[in-house]
């Protein structure tokens, strides 16, 4: 506002047209401002992101041209039509080209496309290659793709080839092609007959596919692409000037060189404010590595003038200038008729109709709104004065109505409050602890006591005992409340109707006692000896059934000594003080039935989940208990791992609900066996089904043996030879030592000789009566072959099934939300963090936690059972070794093993389960 104009008889609207004017102009131009500065920064990130896509394409592009013609030229120098067409050529030049001249009929001089057919084709469906030539050592041609042979022994390219001993495959320096007008780049191969050098397969391409991808997606004029070769010679640009110049770009300028110099080197940058002629430029290079294997590379840029950038920029600012300003304008124009609107005119009506009230005339010369309404106030306040003292009267009046109202809305809502609360209490110790307290709170009780119907029905047991006065809150589940439970029943079998608990539980009536002390028809003697013992007075009582579903008495709440809030008064119990706490009574034993019911189904979920195991583990004799070991191997990890607050896991913590579902998920992670068969699984040896099959080849050797002693008596009954005895003993004595050898196979670890032994001996045979049988069946080769452990390939894999049907089976289940995870945990003990477990091949990421941990208590209740068929118990620290070779090839967690070795929970399972010749190391 300029100080040199006065507020003095300005109006309103004037003043506030001024301030409007500064503060919309002095956000709009903030909030412009901020706009702009992103807008900028956006359109530059965005040119720079966009054109350093497009170098890298064109990099890439390039990059693929040149393999792809280097390929081509590699393939075709171990053609063997070129090989042969070297071999056979004519070694006089002038007879070499007359033949080739007269084969393609070509004219000496000129040049044609009638060359070599296979150069021709490759030409054809290759745009990139201009030129394809084989020579003979010596650098003349033998072959081509045009009509006429020619010499390339003046050539740089072929000086640079012949030079090297190696003769390497070399890309040449690029050169200008007067007689092409455009510039090319020569490959050369060497081509190799019988590892000797017989001469060269070369191939010259040129750039217009390049070319023509450039100035197909660059329309802009202040926008270019430059190609360079591995020396720095520009190949290809937009306009294709400094091609035919052949300008080397490290001779444009230093910042030129500097960079050419870094993209030759492999590097890829950008640069801004690039001096040549009279502009500024910005730039993106990028290398093109060359697959000759020598480490060059070309490069390719992408220049643009900054002042495109600039004025692009200069377009961006003034958009947002013309744009902030109509928007200034139309804000000024939106507030001035909304503050019209929405306050002077109101204000203005609002002082008119005050006026007509109070009967004082209107002011229509004045331009103040807001004093003409002070002073209409003012003067409408001296004659409502006298008004004043009524309207507070009435406003009393209403207030202790509001009191009144309030106060019993206030108990409503705290009682709906409640009964949510005791809905969603799970515990059935916290609930009749929040009855009491929640039913003292409503009747604003001081003292509280909660009985319960013992199962009997025959007494009432005190199980809840508050009382504020005496500072008292006992719970008969602490063991703290003494006092002796009221019997429901005399000794006669009558009901006991003298003590007000038992006969409200008898009766399912409710009691409310003005005063104990001069209540007629109860006997509250117990209730003043204990007031006369702790110096209480116990006088207003409220006593309330609680019943469930059948309506049964299963408890009763007697609540003493109701209080006034303000005063702590105490005063007598009122009739709503009665219908709240039988409603209260009737939604906790609700809540107790149900807590009831639940903790009764999840004992028998339990008592089912642990049946299942039981009879899995009993299935076989030789795993009973495993199961059972595992829930506890489990247990205890999970434990310590709570436990833990400063290594690993200290920032895990497993809730009771997280606990109750990782062992459930131990007690069924084998539910899957039952489907397995007993003699798979107690499988001692490799030949055992429901029987040990080397019981047969025992008795078929002992057999073979006897066939053999019978026919050589038989053919020696007649005469008797020297050494006869003792050629039949080395015989027998062998089929002894091969019956050893193949029982030994039966429990041992196969290795290759064992197997080649192993087969030689089944393949023998022996006869009986003119009938051949083999000493063994190519079943019980098959699995007496098998290479560790007892089971075959297909044994095992029947084995493994028993996790895809723990997963099957217990998808079947309809699990509660907290134990949704039990069939992941259990079906998952069986894979690696390497991925090569089963029944998945699931790896480290998608095992969870809970799943590690099961999958290593079964490992090791496992390797440390005492009662497995095919192996003797192993001792402690061999179960150690042996799991520490599976952590470190990933097969189980590496850190809960650790965590499973340094808190010693190994040793703490090894004190209980673990026969005492299995402890070798020290607990």
């Amino acid at each position: 506002m300029p100080p040199f104009i006065s507020f003095r008889n300005v109006s309103i609207l004037t003043r506030f047209n001024w301030l409007l004017a500064v503060g919309v102009i002095f956000s709009v131009l903030t909030a412009s401002g901020s706009v702009t500065l992103y807008l900028l920064h956006w359109y530059e990130k965005d040119v720079y992101e966009k054109e350093s896509l497009y170098i890298k394409r064109l990099a890439t592009n390039v990059k693929d041209c040149i393999n792809h013609a280097y390929s081509i030229n590699s393939l075709l120098s171990e053609h063997p039509d070129i090989i042969e067409s070297i071999m056979s050529s004519e070694s006089d030049w002038a007879t070499r080209v007359k033949l080739y001249n007269q084969r393609y009929k070509s004219t000496p001089g000129f040049y044609n496309s009638t060359g070599f057919p296979l150069f021709l084709q490759i030409q054809k469906q290759n745009e990139d290659i201009e030129l394809l030539y084989a020579t003979d050592t010596n650098g003349n041609q033998v072959v081509s793709s045009l009509g006429v042979l020619e010499q390339i022994t003046q050539s740089d390219s072929y000086k640079l080839f012949i030079d090297d001993p190696n003769h390497r495959p070399l890309l040449s320096k690029s050169f200008y092609s007067m007689t092409k007008n455009k510039p090319l780049l020569s490959i050369l191969h060497p081509i190799v007959k019988d590892n000797q050098w017989i001469g060269i397969m070369g191939m010259d391409i040129h750039f217009e596919t390049v070319q023509q991808w450039i100035e197909n997606d660059l329309s802009n004029t202040d926008v270019f692409v430059i190609l360079v070769d591995s020396y720095g010679v520009i190949i290809s640009d937009t306009d294709t000037t400094w091609v035919k110049q052949s300008v080397s770009l490290n001779q444009v300028n230093s910042q030129f060189k500097t960079i050419t110099t870094h993209m030759l080197k492999g590097q890829n940058g950008y640069e801004s404010a690039v001096e040549f002629g009279n502009h500024i430029y910005a730039l993106h290079y990028e290398p093109i590595p060359l697959p000759s294997g020598s480490n060059s590379y070309f490069g390719i840029m992408l220049v643009h003038l900054d002042k495109a950038m600039f004025q692009t920029q200069l377009n961006i600012c003034l958009f947002v200038a013309l744009f902030t300003g109509t928007i200034m304008f139309f804000l000024l124009m939106l507030f001035n008729f909304q503050f019209q609107k929405t306050i002077l005119l109101p204000l203005k009506e609002l002082t008119i109709k005050l006026r007509r009230l109070i009967h004082v005339e209107d002011n229509q010369d004045s331009h103040d709104e807001i004093q003409d309404l002070v002073d209409t106030f003012e003067i409408a306040q001296s004659k409502w004065h006298g008004l004043n003292e009524r309207l507070m009267q009435n406003i009393a009046e209403c207030h202790l109505r509001e009191k009144v109202l309030l106060k019993s809305e206030e108990r409503y809502q705290a009682f709906i409050l409640i009964g949510l609360a005791l809905s969603a209490e799970k515990d059935l110790n916290k609930l009749l602890e929040l009855i009491v307290d929640e039913a003292r709170i409503l009747t604003k009780a001081d003292a509280g006591t909660l009985y319960i119907v013992e199962p009997n029905k025959q007494e009432l047991r005190f199980e809840i005992l508050h009382n504020d006065s005496l500072r008292i809150r006992k719970r008969a589940i602490e063991g703290k409340i003494d006092l002796p439970n009221v019997p429901l029943y005399l000794d006669d079998g009558k009901p006991n109707y003298s003590n007000v608990s038992s006969y409200v539980a008898l009766s399912g009536h409710i009691v409310n006692i003005n005063d104990v002390y001069e209540a007629q028809g109860f006997d509250f003697s117990g209730t003043k000896r204990y007031d006369h013992h702790t110096g209480y007075r116990s006088q207003s009582m409220l006593v309330a059934p609680i019943k469930n579903i059948e309506d049964e008495v299963i408890g009763v709440l007697q609540l003493i000594n109701a209080q006034e809030p303000e005063t702590c008064k105490v005063v007598e119990f009122s009739n709503d003080d009665e219908r709240l706490i039988s409603s209260l009574g009737a939604q906790a034993a609700i809540t107790m039935t149900n807590i009831d019911l639940n903790k009764n189904l999840e004992h028998l979920f339990y008592a089912f989940i642990k049946s299942i195991a039981t009879a899995i583990d009993e299935k076989s004799p030789y795993t009973g208990g495993h199961i059972r070991r595992v829930v506890q191997l489990t247990d205890m990890i999970a434990q310590k791992i709570t436990e833990d607050q400063t290594g690993h896991f200290k920032d895990v913590h497993f809730t009771a609900n997280n606990r109750e579902e990782l062992r459930i998920a131990a007690w069924m992670h084998d539910i899957g066996k039952v489907t397995t068969p007993e003699h798979i699984v107690d499988k001692a040896t490799k030949l055992h089904t429901i029987y040990d099959g080397i019981q047969f080849i025992q008795t078929r050797f002992q057999l073979i043996a006897k066939v053999i002693e019978n026919n050589a008596l038989k053919e020696k009954v007649n005469r008797l030879e020297p050494g006869f005895a003792a050629n039949l003993s080395e015989i027998l004595s062998n089929i002894a030592k091969e019956y050893s050898f193949v029982e030994s196979c039966n429990r041992k670890r196969m290795l290759p000789e064992d197997i080649q032994k192993l087969k030689q001996i089944g393949s023998k045979t022996y006869a009986i009566d003119d009938v051949t049988y083999p000493y063994l069946t190519d079943f019980e080769i098959e699995h007496l072959s098998i290479y560790q452990g007892t089971l075959t390939d297909k044994e095992r894999k029947i084995i493994e099934s028993h996790v895809s049907m723990t997963m099957k089976i217990l998808d079947q289940l309809p699990f509660p939300n907290h134990l949704l995870n039990v069939k992941n945990f259990a079906s998952m003990h069986h894979e690696r963090l390497d991925g090569t477990g089963y029944h998945k091949g699931l790896k480290a990421e998608d095992l969870p936690l809970e799943a590690r941990i099961i999958a290593i208590a079964d490992i090791f209740e496992a390797l440390t059972a005492k009662d497995r068929p095919y192996r003797n118990p192993m001792k402690l620290s061999q179960a150690i070794d042996i799991m520490t070779q599976m952590k470190n090839n990933l097969h189980i967690d590496p850190d809960i093993f650790d965590f499973f070795i340094e808190r010693g929970v190994y040793k703490e399972y090894a004190r209980k389960e673990l026969a005492i010749d299995q402890i070798d190391m020290p607990l």
